[in-house]
């Protein structure tokens, strides 16, 4: 079963490949506008009553029409090349919870959230002594409160101390990813069981909910089967009422 961050690769890769086809056209459609024109004598008007002036209206609106499906072409390109951006972003920023090092990426973002806040105490701690340790902070946070200082009067009777919003955030943030390392386990060891068991399939059955796992995607009518009696997707399972779990899949519940 492909991953989240694999369909993202592949809709990056089909987004840039469909930015190259139209900017390779738009080119080609913008250099036949301009060739087409070549043959008409540098600013030559239309001859109203010239037998040619029929054919030069004919030719400049084949030009013209040729340059607007260029720069159609172009504008789609800027388009896809924006959407491919923003997928790219979202791959190099994003912990997906079905990466195979999801844990370890998780588990990394909250040392690093947990430094941050200490740092931030520590600097505080300086400022309750008199003698605000700017030091005491990384770059990016010793920048962050220079910028504070300098466009607030937050500093003024307060030693400079980080406001504390800053501690407060970052406090929300370390729960919240606390929270989804919890989840994230689960997910990856009702996974490993249903990778174990012979039919790829755990099914488990509590408080007259249902939670079933696929070790690999299963077959569409496995999966219109589930959405039809109420299942929804969450967090790498497939969740309904007990009572719903389609025939299909009764045979493998375990209670």
């Amino acid at each position: 079963m492909a991953t989240r961050r694999e369909r993202l690769t592949n809709k990056l890769q089909r987004r840039l490949e469909w930015a190259d086809a139209r900017e390779a056209s738009a080119t080609q459609k913008i250099n036949q506008a301009v060739d087409m024109t070549k043959v008409i004598p540098f600013g030559q008007p239309i001859l109203v009553d010239h037998y040619s002036a029929k054919s030069h209206r004919s030719l400049l609106a084949r030009s013209d029409n040729k340059m607007r499906s260029g720069i159609e072409d172009h504008n789609m390109a800027q388009h896809h090349s924006e959407k491919a951006a923003g997928l790219e972003a979202q791959l190099d920023g994003c912990i997906f919870s079905d990466d195979t090092d999801a844990v370890e990426q998780i588990e990394a973002k909250i040392a690093e959230l947990n430094a941050e806040r200490e740092r931030w105490k520590a600097y505080n701690a300086s400022c309750r002594k008199g003698a605000a340790n700017l030091d005491l902070l990384d770059e990016h946070q010793k920048a962050d409160m220079l910028s504070i200082m300098r466009v607030t009067s937050y500093n003024v009777g307060k030693g400079g101390s980080c406001p504390a919003y800053k501690l407060q955030n970052l406090g929300a943030n370390i729960r919240r990813y606390e929270q989804r390392l919890v989840s994230v386990k689960a997910r990856a060891a009702r996974t490993e069981q249903a990778e174990q068991s012979e039919s790829g399939i755990l099914i488990t059955v509590r408080n007259g909910w249902t939670c079933v796992t696929f070790a690999e995607k299963p077959e569409r009518s496995v999966l219109n089967a589930l959405k039809e009696n109420g299942y929804r997707w969450r967090n790498g399972s497939w969740a309904g009422e007990a009572d719903k779990l389609p025939e299909c899949l009764k045979e493998h519940a375990a209670k």
